[in-house]
């Protein structure tokens, strides 16, 4: 069995209103020393720089934390978190990050699509192979998780030709590995939840 090559640069999007506003947005950046600021419409991320984490807040949603492990990668088999900001550079829609982590430099990229969504790309250090990537935030107990479409659970040969049973609509505590392969499912890594974002 041959997996497809993984892309380059992993990205994910935070959403609390889908309000159409035409190109990227244009951002302001404000650095104290330990953080960084970046501000895009009425949506903003906050980047602590040592040790490096994200707290996002979208126009008219939640502020949204990372959990302690929060960004990464994985790269030889093993989970790759990312360490400390060593720079930062703005254009007028994009504010761009050179972190270290312990596989090297990486490069996250944020930016503002449009009115209330954030945009985080986080590209892994040249030379690496890296899959998966992934985030993870901090969420309230009573938070509510909805999404993914057909596809709940991991068993991609089982739930391929016969859907299986998923419980809850609730998706919180639930892990469903997804990847870009060949696929019959209507699998779509989408989420909503109670507290009035969407991460895609």
């Amino acid at each position: 069995r041959n997996a497809l090559p993984a892309p380059p640069t992993a990205t994910f999007t935070l959403a609390a209103t889908p309000t159409p506003t035409p190109g990227p947005l244009s951002i302001t950046v404000s650095d104290t020393g330990a953080t960084v600021e970046v501000q895009g419409g009425a949506s903003r991320a906050v980047v602590a720089k040592d040790p490096f984490h994200l707290t996002l807040v979208p126009a008219d949603g939640p502020q949204v934390e990372e959990a302690a492990s929060g960004l990464y990668f994985t790269a030889g088999g093993q989970q790759v978190s990312l360490d400390r900001v060593e720079a930062t550079s703005a254009t007028a829609t994009q504010l761009q990050l050179t972190v270290a982590s312990s596989a090297g430099t990486t490069t996250v990229e944020l930016s503002f699509p449009r009115a209330g969504v954030i945009r985080v790309a986080l590209t892994p250090p040249a030379g690496i192979t890296a899959s998966p990537a992934g985030e993870r935030f901090a969420s309230p107990s009573d938070e509510r998780v909805y999404g993914l479409l057909e596809r709940t659970v991991s068993d991609r040969t089982a739930s391929e030709l016969v859907p299986q049973e998923g419980g809850s609509l609730d998706r919180r505590g639930t892990k469903v590995d997804l990847s870009v392969q060949p696929s019959m499912a209507l699998y779509t890594p989408f989420f909503q939840n109670s507290r009035g974002y969407g991460i895609f």
